[in-house]
């Protein structure tokens, strides 16, 4: 029987934001992967279906779900586990509450079954184990209160406020949306968007003319920007995407330019671009009034730590910040910060 036929499906009328918000995490996989994340993940703790994650009293249905190419020694593999959300407003204290309830129950998942008795009461322990790394993404940033929330519980955020790769992928995404029909959208329709490897099996019924090209230029364009995850002074990550291909191993020494509200280019000491990220004034004024309270200046905004592909092989790669640079995130938190500081300048590198 044709699907459109079927009695018993429930017809879904024009969701765009279920779609857009699908993609959205489609997208970030892609990244993910490309930084040095696999999805391809086996663990016991998944649902049989292995898109959910069994808790310690629920299960939990993450919308991103990385495991870290690299091994570190004495430390589980490192999984990435968390949320990414295209609210058309910043993250609010509310859902960053929601999340940590859900961090909780699924990283304290029972182990060990103390109630079974012989070999079956320790055989979980030869599962794999991961070091789970609780993650919020968003596309719209975060506000004042849900940032310090997360931080003080351990969990990762990355925002993309403002940023020039993330806003052309929305733009995609958008042309997308406007060649569908969601007034004849089924259950089975939905789950086309999960996967990038079953967008072009989307029912032609439900397609219009300019669908394939837009789906094209999507596609060409997450196969085009570079991703890399890096670390900022070892403690804080960010998100590094880049349209072109640069060779990170070029890079020694960067310099940070702010180009727009929350959004920084990352460049060679000669001008050369090697990415871009966002990083919220709340963050760098909140991280700068530490460090001037505990007189530690000359110890932030020093480095960044990026994992890169190199010749087939994963690599981790130090880059110092130029000093310029540093003076530059400074002003930008406090017109005279370093003055009222240290009476001074920034300690050459």
């Amino acid at each position: 029987m044709p699907r459109g036929k079927v009695s018993n499906l429930k017809i879904y009328q024009g969701n765009k934001s279920v779609i857009k918000g699908k993609l959205f995490e489609l997208v970030l996989k892609q990244l993910l992967t490309k930084a040095g994340f696999s999805t391809n993940i086996v663990s016991d703790q998944l649902t049989r279906n292995q898109k959910r994650l069994h808790g310690r009293g629920a299960t939990y249905d993450p919308d991103v779900m990385g495991q870290f190419e690299m091994g570190i020694p004495f430390v589980n593999p490192i999984m990435i586990v968390g949320e990414a959300k295209n609210y058309n407003r910043q993250v609010k204290l509310s859902n960053a509450r929601e999340f940590l309830g859900a961090y909780i129950d699924f990283s304290q998942y029972e182990r060990v079954n103390t109630k079974a008795g012989g070999n079956a009461r320790y055989s979980s322990l030869y599962n794999t184990r991961f070091t789970y790394c609780p993650i919020y993404f968003s596309a719209k940033g975060f506000q004042k209160s849900a940032e310090g929330f997360m931080f003080v519980h351990g969990i990762n955020y990355i925002s993309y406020l403002n940023s020039d790769v993330i806003g052309k992928f929305f733009t995609l995404i958008d042309s997308i949306l406007d060649q569908l029909t969601f007034s004849k959208f089924t259950s089975d329709d939905f789950r086309q968007f999960n996967d990038l490897n079953t967008l072009e099996n989307v029912r032609d019924e439900i397609k219009k003319r300019g669908f394939n090209r837009s789906l094209n230029n999507f596609m060409s364009y997450l196969n085009k920007v570079n991703s890399i995850v890096a670390v900022l002074d070892r403690k804080y990550p960010i998100h590094i995407l880049n349209e072109k291909g640069v060779f990170a191993s070029l890079f020694k020494q960067v310099q940070l330019e702010p180009v727009k509200d929350d959004v920084y280019i990352l460049q060679n000491v000669a001008g050369r671009k090697f990415g871009e990220f966002s990083l919220s004034i709340t963050f760098i004024k909140e991280y700068i009034g530490y460090a001037t309270k505990k007189d530690i200046l000359d110890s932030i905004f020093k480095q960044i730590d990026i994992v890169i592909s190199y010749k087939g092989a994963w690599e981790i790669r130090q880059l110092l910040i130029e000093n310029t640079s540093r003076q530059r995130l400074f002003n930008i938190a406090n017109p005279n910060p370093i003055q009222e500081a240290t009476g001074g300048t920034i300690p050459t590198q």
